[in-house]
């Protein structure tokens, strides 16, 4: 009799302990979706990169937290531009803001018309137009930009 009231402990402290693992679970995943679609909903933004030689071709780009721009194909957008370096700029989310900087350029990097200083992080707001050689980048919000 004992043995089974130990035996009912054992598995009732265990019960117990898988209990606390799946709520701490549940509410693990529940952090991560919700942060998420706090993220994606709240203030999405797309990078929208035209090629000027060909401008009815444009290409959108979530930005969520960071995107890298370049020729090599290690970026996130990969530029088939000739004035585009390999690792050419970055674009990063900082709460509400977001900051390009340029990386590793032989040509540089316009922003609404002014040459953007090298590895010097510059806070952009939706609308700016950035220009590597022929390749326009442009942050928008995403409700306008499904919209168009």
């Amino acid at each position: 009799m004992e043995r089974l009231a130990a035996l009912l402990n054992l598995l009732i402290t265990i019960g117990r302990y898988f209990f606390l693992f799946l709520l701490y679970r549940f509410l693990w995943q529940l952090l991560k979706v919700t942060s998420g679609l706090l993220d994606a909903e709240g203030d999405g933004l797309v990078l929208v990169v035209t090629d000027l030689s060909e401008p009815s071709e444009s290409h959108s780009y979530k930005l969520i937290t960071q995107l890298t721009v370049g020729r090599s194909s290690s970026n996130d957008i990969c530029l088939n531009d000739p004035y585009c370096s390999d690792r050419h700029l970055r674009l990063w989310r900082k709460g509400e803001k977001v900051f390009v900087e340029e990386l590793d350029t032989s040509f540089g990097t316009l922003v609404a018309g002014t040459p953007l200083p090298k590895r010097t992080p510059v806070e952009i707001k939706p609308g700016t137009k950035i220009m590597i050689g022929t390749t326009q980048l442009s942050l928008q919000p995403e409700k306008e930009r499904s919209a168009n």
